[in-house]
């Protein structure tokens, strides 16, 4: 949390920062463009009032900077008044003492806020390299077998997702507008909301194709957190029900909804550290949600084994599968009962089978189906006591978030409480709009720089 807040200021206190030098730098052009006004103006005068062309010649090459001066001149004069040669070298000097005024207010905060964002950019960085030193044994236990990709690839795909998120919410808004405002002409609001569906759909399109490539792995996840992970493991055959994109509660369709169901499930246990998940074989993208890491065949026990011992909490979400059976027995024969949380399905045969192999009764009694990620939550006592809470089936909101709520009950009845679990749900999508939304005024940051520097 530390780190994210520093973070968070270092960027603040950076843009802020690159907005001063950039203002700063306008004014000290419009300043240097202007030095040699009164000589133009002395020019000016000697050609007036024979010569138009001067007029508008003085007018074109001052016109950026120009507010006294320009006022003065107005229209081309055809005579030249009494005392008006005094009055344009008066409003020439005017001009240039109010250029350097602006330029000495622009630059003022300047070095105040470069040693904000020096520091905070420091601190920033000692903190994540904290964070990396605490889980680079782990990491490099993780990455042994990591796919390898070029450098380029996941800032090229960040930066697509960014675009992607920033048409979302553009042509989202833009519709919205169109659609509430009765100041438009008809003709105009249908042009207005077809451009805006246009964009949202181009959007969706782009953060389709870009997300999952943008995905971070389970090296980065551990690097740039430093807690100790949160293990989740899974039958593979259910990962296609936990990559499905339900409907937005407010508008009944998925066209809003950009988090997967796993998704928002490691947004929930996230409270306790990265969530890290073994990927399927030979998929040629990691699913969105837990950071993936792969284990070849020969080696997978052994690497869950150890991975389990290094978590703050292991998930499991139970199905079928001899695979996954044999990480709930090894995590039953050797982690302590409360590090273990269990997801029931609808289908009482896994629930049975975990029955047996902790010696109690029917886990899924009185438990009512219908949420589609999981219908309990099992957390246990030390003596592997189950506390079995129901995932409401309510259909108001989407299913990981009564998945969260109930696992952040199962916890808190055996003494683990972390009351955000359930929130996280709702403010990933968010989070993550947020974040693509900061490509506007970095976009902006970035045309002035082009234009300061005669790119545009």
């Amino acid at each position: 949390m530390l780190t994210r807040l520093v973070t968070a200021i270092a960027f603040a206190t950076t843009y802020t920062a690159l907005h001063f030098a950039i203002t700063a730098a306008e004014d000290f052009q419009a300043h240097q463009r202007f030095r040699e006004a009164p000589a133009r103006a002395t020019a000016l005068l000697d050609a007036l009032p024979n010569d138009a062309e001067a007029h508008a010649d003085f007018l074109y090459e001052n016109a950026p900077f120009l507010g006294e001066t320009r006022d003065l001149l107005g229209p081309p004069l055809t005579t030249v008044p009494p005392g008006f040669a005094d009055s344009l070298i008066t409003a020439v000097h005017a001009d240039q003492a109010a250029l350097r005024r602006e330029l000495d207010e622009s630059t003022a905060p300047l070095p105040g806020w470069s040693l904000a964002a020096a520091m905070t950019i420091a601190a920033a960085v000692a903190l994540r390299r904290r964070r990396h030193r605490a889980a680079d044994g782990l990491a490099a236990f993780v990455g042994t077998h990591a796919r390898r990709r070029p450098w380029w690839w996941r800032p090229v795909f960040l930066t697509t997702s960014g675009l992607g998120l920033a048409l979302v919410v553009a042509g989202f808004l833009t519709g919205q507008l169109a659609l509430r405002s009765n100041s438009f002409p008809f003709g105009a609001r249908i042009a207005t909301v077809v451009g805006g569906v246009a964009a949202l759909l181009g959007g969706l399109l782009v953060l389709r194709y870009s997300r999952p490539r943008s995905a971070r792995d389970a090296v980065r996840a551990l690097r740039a957190d430093g807690r100790r992970p949160v293990l989740y493991l899974r039958a593979f055959d259910d990962d296609h029900t936990a990559a499905k994109v339900d409907n937005a509660p407010s508008v009944g369709t998925t066209g809003l909804m950009l988090h997967t169901r796993e998704e928002q499930l490691a947004d929930a246990l996230h409270a306790f550290g990265p969530v890290i998940a073994v990927g399927r074989p030979g998929e040629p993208l990691p699913l969105l949600g837990a950071a993936r890491f792969y284990l070849p065949d020969a080696e997978w026990q052994d690497g869950v084994a150890r991975l389990m011992d290094e978590a703050r909490l292991v998930v499991l979400r139970l199905g079928s599968g001899e695979g996954l059976w044999w990480e709930v027995e090894r995590a039953h024969a050797t982690q302590p009962p409360r590090k273990l949380l269990l997801l029931l399905t609808d289908d009482p045969g896994p629930a049975a089978r975990l029955a047996d192999l902790v010696g109690s009764g029917p886990l899924l009694a009185g438990v009512v189906p219908g949420n589609a990620l999981a219908s309990a939550a099992v957390a246990f006592d030390d003596d592997w006591t189950p506390h079995v809470h129901q995932v409401s089936p309510n259909r108001h909101g989407v299913p990981a978030y009564h998945v969260a709520k109930a696992m952040q009950e199962a916890l808190a009845s055996v003494g683990t409480r972390k009351p955000t679990m359930a929130v996280r749900v709702n403010l990933g999508l968010l989070v993550t709009l947020g974040k693509g939304l900061l490509i506007v005024p970095v976009g902006v940051l970035g045309l002035r720089l082009a234009r300061l520097l005669d790119l545009l």
